[in-house]
């Protein structure tokens, strides 16, 4: 029985395990079906840094894959998403077809295709994201000195309440000392020793119209290379005329303008060579009452000398302002800064609110870009903007203004300096942190009457030294004891300031 019972249980087992065979033998082979991404690793070719890594991120289907760069200081070369090499890890035992070669992700339509064992897909849309460049803001140790200052009766000035301008050409200060009597002993550009105000001599000018046919002067400006210039208007239907000057005494008629164009020579700028190549424009910016006037400058350009047609230009829709003054960055940037007061209710605002009115604009603005402009925050300025001046000092932008309260009358004016090298700082106000990094120096108050909403500031650097001087006229009505006697126009002044700046490391 024993023998019969083992027997049994071998003839079981040696069933078991053929049975056990017959059923792998008979189960079909499963193919992977695991089409998945598992890592992708991407750069863009750069001839001078190499390999710039782009990050990788994936939609929730997967169906996306966004490759973007990763952001640079604002001045480096940007990464070129049209040489990018792409590396894929993938499900195991499945293929992609992914290029040997560079994908253009500046271009729509890239794709890969992964396909698993089984012959299941997965394609994947390939997406390029430039990240915006960063502002690097280094920080600058500027220092603003008091270099020399004289008033008006120091300066012998005629008609301080109603000076048209000043401007620097060579080493001369040049002041437009006019009037609107028709005196001709008043129709006079002065020239200053620019370093310490000492005078020079006046300016050679057009004899022909000041008493018998009456001329009124208007703006003057100087241009990159020492020349400089006015505008005039001849009272005997002639139209507006431009006088150009190469030096103190040798000037000519430079170009005939429309009477209508008149309002231009009020604000003026001169850049390149006015004797050579260059540009002219002229703002329809100041007047005395009335109405606002359209917001327009006038743009003319120079070739060999000989000056073209005007160009109107319309800022802004259906803008109007009061005053203005559009500057271009330079002759080769077409960058606008332009300062300008709409002043719409003045002198009706109620007293208690003049403090909370802001008629004053400075807005950067890039006519070729096709964006908007953009505006330094108005609680920076006083209500009014009497004029501006951006210049450059080594890697710095900096803003000069002439600024006056509400009232023509009994508001002061001051003068201040800004850091507009950064647009991140536009928004900046003055009670918030590092304010002083933005607004760098404002003068004392020179409470004054200015109801002509004249006063003017210039500047220049000294290259070799790398030092900026700013000029700020600040105007005054002129008094006098008694008919027989010159006016007193002690409170009128003259101030040059010096602006020093360290880059700190």
């Amino acid at each position: 029985m024993k023998k019969l019972y083992y027997f049994s249980i071998i003839l079981l087992s040696i069933c078991m395990v053929l049975i056990s065979c017959k059923e792998e033998e008979e189960t079909p082979i499963q193919l992977s079906s695991d089409a998945s991404i598992k890592s992708v690793i991407a750069y863009a070719e750069h001839p001078e840094r190499g390999q710039d890594i782009l990050d990788i991120s994936f939609s929730v289907d997967c169906k996306i894959i966004t490759f973007t760069t990763r952001a640079l200081p604002i001045g480096e070369d940007p990464v070129d998403m049209t040489k990018v090499k792409i590396s894929m890890v993938v499900a195991e035992k499945a293929t992609v077809d992914l290029r040997d070669d560079y994908y253009d992700l500046t271009k729509e339509g890239n794709k890969v295709t992964v396909t698993a064992e089984d012959g299941t897909t997965h394609t994947a849309l390939l997406v390029g994201e430039v990240t915006p460049p960063y502002e690097v803001i280094p920080e600058y140790k500027i220092t603003v000195t008091e270099e020399w200052s004289k008033s008006g009766e120091e300066l012998q000035l005629k008609c301080p309440q109603s000076l048209f301008g000043i401007a620097v050409a060579n080493n001369m200060l040049l002041i437009m000392d006019n009037g609107l009597d028709h005196n001709p002993d008043t129709y006079k550009i002065k020239a200053y020793d620019k370093m310490n105000g000492s005078y020079i001599g006046d300016v050679s000018v057009y004899e022909g119209g000041w008493w018998g046919v009456p001329a009124y002067m208007g703006a003057i400006a100087s241009d990159d290379v020492g020349n400089f210039g006015n505008m005039r208007l001849d009272e005997t239907r002639q139209g507006t005329w431009m006088d150009r000057y190469t030096s103190l005494n040798n000037y000519n008629y430079f170009m005939p303008i429309r009477n209508d164009l008149f309002r231009f020579a009020k604000r003026l700028q001169f850049l390149g060579d006015i004797t050579g190549t260059g540009k002219v424009i002229a703002t329809n910016g100041t007047v005395f009452g009335g109405d606002m006037i359209d917001a327009q400058y006038c743009v003319w350009s120079v070739n060999g000398g000989v000056i073209g047609e005007p160009s109107i230009v319309n800022f802004g829709n259906d803008l109007k302002w009061r005053s203005a003054f559009v500057q271009q960055a330079s002759l080769d940037n077409p960058l606008l800064y332009v300062s300008y007061n709409t002043e719409p209710n003045y002198p009706n605002d109620p007293p208690a609110e003049w403090k909370n009115v802001r008629g004053a604009h400075f807005v950067v603005f890039d006519p070729s870009s096709g964006l908007p402009e953009k505006e330094i925050a108005q609680e920076n300025f006083l209500y009014r903007i009497l004029d501006h001046q951006v210049f450059k000092l080594g890697d710095l932008i900096l803003l000069f203004t002439l600024e006056q309260g509400y009232s023509t009358g009994t508001s002061p004016m001051v003068a201040k300096l800004f850091n507009i090298t950064f647009e991140s700082r536009f928004d900046m106000k003055p009670n918030d942190e590092e304010y002083d990094k933005f607004k760098i120096f404002e003068s004392d108050e020179v409470v004054i009457e200015n109801d002509l909403r004249r006063g003017n500031v210039t500047a220049w650097v000294d290259d070799t030294s790398q030092v900026a001087y700013l000029v700020a006229f600040f105007p005054a009505s002129p008094t006098t004891i008694n008919p027989n006697m010159k006016p007193i126009v002690t409170d009128a002044k003259i101030v040059v300031y010096k602006v020093e700046a360290e880059k700190i490391d």
